[in-house]
């Protein structure tokens, strides 16, 4: 079909001040009429044609200051194809799918703004590129890898702290796997439950029932590696150490805090 008997969808980049540091934030297409056209590890389309008339477009709202890392735009995979796979299976993220008809041989920008004074409000809007004409159009939003258990804020300071079923869960990793891959970042599932992701030197705190478990653990590191372990939590248990090593996972229930604990962050509280 011809340039101009398509339409063009683009997406928005807005700057926007949080925590005192400007930052971008950006609207990835991510798919089209359900087929998917962009992702971490293929790249994102920095913009798409589509036939005109009845359309359905999904968006990641792609936030730094969320993410640790400043989408830096154009095609290819952010950070690399093995960067992108554990970035897809880890990171929660916010989807917006929008439906609206869209006409032959106009462009199309859609648009999500946050609200620097609470960012879990965001503005949706869809003009026309060229007239900043406001085209009428329905969205949902929907959250990709948002974990099934609750987790705690609380700071840890010491080993009392954990009462009542709180349980402490951190990545030990050292030295290589701490790196802009992302290599020794652990992803959590406990019963084929999303818990969600430790980087090297993050904890978090979450309650669990005595009882056993199965865990699984996965980093990736030019392929997926991923391992199952069974634990038995009972009111004794307190603190659980996780970590990759070069040919699988590791997971000790050590019931003590490292060494060099005061180095570690809530990774809740990032």
């Amino acid at each position: 079909m011809p340039d101009n008997e398509l339409a063009i969808i683009n997406g928005n980049v807005n700057s926007i001040i949080v925590n005192g540091k400007t930052q971008k934030e950006n609207v990835l297409i991510a798919k089209v009429n359900q087929q998917e056209v962009g992702s971490y590890s293929k790249g994102w389309p920095k913009n798409l044609k589509v036939k005109p008339g009845k359309n359905e477009i999904e968006v990641r709202h792609f936030k730094p200051w969320e993410n640790d890392f400043e989408y830096m735009g154009g095609g290819g995979a952010i950070g690399g194809l093995q960067a992108g796979k554990i970035k897809e299976h880890s990171m929660n993220h916010d989807h917006y799918i929008l439906n609206f008809v869209a006409e032959k041989d106009k462009s199309y920008l859609i648009n999500i703004e946050s609200n620097p004074n609470d960012l879990k409000k965001v503005s949706i809007t869809l003009t026309n590129a060229l007239t900043n004409e406001k085209i009428d159009f329905q969205s949902n939003k929907i959250e990709i890898n948002k974990s099934e258990y609750s987790t705690l804020s609380n700071t840890i300071d010491n080993i009392e702290e954990l009462d009542k079923g709180n349980i402490l869960i951190y990545n030990g990793a050292k030295g290589l796997y701490k790196n802009k891959q992302k290599t020794g970042r652990i992803i959590i599932r406990i019963d084929d439950k999303l818990l969600g992701h430790i980087d090297p030197s993050e904890y978090l705190v979450m309650n669990l029932n005595e009882g056993k478990y199965n865990f699984n653990l996965l980093h990736v590191d030019v392929v997926n590696i991923n391992s199952e372990h069974e634990v038995v939590i009972t009111n004794d248990t307190k603190v659980i150490l996780v970590k990759p090593t070069m040919v699988s996972n590791k997971l000790e229930v050590t019931n003590e805090l490292p060494k060099n604990f005061q180095k570690f962050k809530n990774m809740k509280n990032k």
